[in-house]
């Protein structure tokens, strides 16, 4: 197979197996089948009782044309179900000829420069939060220029220090994590509205769409709060203080793919995309955001860095569910 352009590639981040959702349709089929199955000999053995009762025959006619009319919506619902494993195979067959065609993920363990005159160079940059530099430092190397979603979270506060090496999967871990990623979504499971988010989220991180408050893509503002908006597919961008206006409150427990992690704090607000839990304990997640360091898809201690603000789990209120 030819090497990937990178349209494919994109293509192909964004290409997510949905072979759970044919295999629960398939057996769901089967099951009515099985059911209706039953209900059609029940049927079979009144018309034969009817049929033999001189006062029941001439009702038998119209329960024999209903025991007809049950064997072949079995037979349909049997054949439906084939005809959705085929499809089935058929995908699976696709999905892993797209997948084998995309270039492994680069490891974001520095931000690539050249994303545009507009934007400060980020090279040598550490993932935001990864590295020993304090939110002064990096403000003294110009990524804090124009921020007013990550403004004032604390000069003094440093993030926990990185694992010593990377595992080879794209993903940064903070010290402790072991360098596991232990519950990959199954993507297939989740409502459309929540397999979009995250598709839209991937969009960005495959474009490695720089911070700027001050600039719009694809007409939503390239800040943390203007990117969650993007994934969830508000009509505007909005801030991380009116976030709750479209989405409530949950529990550490229920976060799934899609909702978020959300500062609403006025000075020092900051959104967080959830993605999926980075360790059994659930200390840790892989959360999608857009900070001075770009557009990131990394592992984040739970429920974001010390000293960087108070952080509550939110659902968007429309997500589907």
């Amino acid at each position: 197979m030819s090497a990937a352009s990178p349209e494919a590639a994109s293509a192909g981040a964004s290409f997510y197996a949905l072979g759970p959702e044919f295999e629960w349709l398939a057996a769901a089929w089967d099951g009515f089948a099985h059911e209706l199955g039953e209900v059609g000999s029940t049927l079979r053995h009144v018309v034969e009782a009817a049929t033999a009762d001189p006062q029941l025959a001439a009702e038998s006619s119209g329960l024999a044309a209903l025991e007809s009319a049950t064997e072949r919506l079995v037979r349909e619902l049997v054949e439906d179900a084939a005809r959705i494993r085929h499809t089935q195979t058929t995908y699976e067959q696709a999905d892993a000829a797209v997948h084998a065609a995309v270039p492994p993920m680069h490891s974001p363990a520095t931000v690539p420069s050249g994303h545009g005159s507009s934007a400060p160079s980020t090279q040598d940059i550490p993932v935001f939060g990864a590295g020993q530099e304090n939110v002064t430092g990096l403000a003294a190397a110009g990524s804090y220029a124009g921020s007013a979603d990550l403004a004032g979270q604390g000069a003094s506060a440093s993030p926990p220090a990185p694992a010593s090496a990377p595992d080879g999967s794209g993903l940064w871990h903070p010290a402790g994590a072991g360098g596991q990623d232990l519950s990959e979504t199954a993507l297939g499971t989740l409502s459309r509205v929540r397999r979009q988010m995250i598709a839209h989220a991937e969009h960005w991180v495959a474009q490695r769409i720089p911070y700027n408050q001050g600039l719009w893509h694809e007409g939503y503002r390239t800040d943390c709060s203007g990117y969650v908006s993007m994934c969830w597919g508000l009509r505007d961008s909005l801030v991380t203080s009116t976030m709750p206006h479209v989405a409530h409150r949950i529990a550490k427990e229920d976060l799934r793919p899609g909702d978020v992690l959300l500062n609403t704090d006025v000075t020092t607000g900051h959104v967080i995309l959830f993605d999926r839990w980075a360790d059994y304990a659930h200390n840790s997640y892989v959360g999608y955001e857009l900070c001075p360091q770009g557009t990131l898809h990394h592992v984040i201690p739970y429920p974001y860095y010390n000293g960087f603000g108070v952080y509550e789990p939110y659902r968007y209120n429309n997500a589907g569910d």
